[in-house]
């Protein structure tokens, strides 16, 4: 599950593209769908699940990016 917060308390985020650094552009995958509007001191959750292989001992790490 990913949350982005807004943490402003007056103005409104509008977040236009969410990238992952290891499985590309999000929207479409899961329920995320850009673009979002996030309103002052409101969040956006949104869940997207992809199978990962390789040795059980391996991490993945990615780093989200809303644009």
């Amino acid at each position: 599950m990913i949350v982005i917060n807004n943490t402003s308390a007056v103005d409104a985020v509008t977040i236009n593209s969410l990238v992952d650094n290891v499985h590309g552009d999000l929207n479409g995958q899961g329920d995320c769908s850009v673009p979002q509007v996030i309103l002052p001191a409101q969040s956006y959750t949104y869940l997207f699940n992809v199978y990962v292989t390789g040795d059980v001992n391996q991490a993945e790490t990615d780093v989200i990016a809303p644009r």
